[in-house]
């Protein structure tokens, strides 16, 4: 579940975040940095949460009540899950606030399989956990009830969709090839000089250059 923890020494989850804020900002509390935790399973409520903290921001920042600070940090630590959940979630930690966020695995911590997108996500992207990638799965779907040509028309469509999604973020095209290699019931884990190759570690590209 989403949650936060910032410099002025309080944490909360994100939802009550999101409902408290008209609070924090009559107490100028709307105003410290901030980290946005994300962890555990990946599923559709994650992008609902995130996207509910994004509109309750706008609201009081266009109302002169709030600066609506983006996240200085967003920390993961997940095992995966739904890739069109972690995708979605991915593009509102991009756009959703009127700046980029940072991403960032810690110390002990794991972004294994569709996590990976989020940290993709990051203007600046930091890790010092495990980092881990496969060919992803269809949790939508039953993939032992399709036929060959069938399981072969929709894993192209989850290429393109993904490919996209990781060209709109500026990483190496090498990754998604890469990670197509690895079965959906295996893991392999990427070493710091393949997360600096695939642009997964760093500045963005484009920010790089500005």
């Amino acid at each position: 579940i989403p949650g936060f923890e910032d410099n002025c020494n309080f944490r909360m989850s994100a939802e009550i975040f999101s409902s408290s804020l008209p609070q924090l900002a009559k107490k100028e509390l709307d105003r410290c940095m901030y980290t946005l935790h994300i962890n555990g399973f990946l599923d559709s409520e994650v992008p609902i949460i995130i996207n509910s903290l994004q509109i309750a921001q706008r609201k009081l920042f266009l109302g002169g009540l709030s600066k609506a600070s983006p996240p200085l940090w967003v920390s993961l630590e997940s095992e995966g899950g739904d890739v069109m959940a972690a995708i979605e979630t991915g593009r509102l930690l991009k756009t959703g606030w009127h700046s980029p966020t940072n991403t960032r695995v810690n110390p002990g911590h794991s972004c294994i399989s569709a996590c990976v997108f989020l940290l993709a996500a990051g203007k600046n992207r930091e890790s010092a956990g495990t980092i881990g990638i496969h060919r992803p799965r269809f949790t939508e779907i039953n993939a032992e009830s399709l036929d060959a040509n069938s399981l072969k028309r929709s894993y192209e469509n989850l290429y393109l969709l993904i490919n996209d999604y990781l060209n709109y973020n500026n990483i190496h095209p090498d990754f998604l090839d890469d990670m197509w290699t690895v079965p959906s019931n295996k893991i392999v884990i990427l070493s710091r000089s393949q997360l600096e190759r695939y642009r997964l570690l760093g500045k963005d590209l484009i920010y790089a250059e500005m």
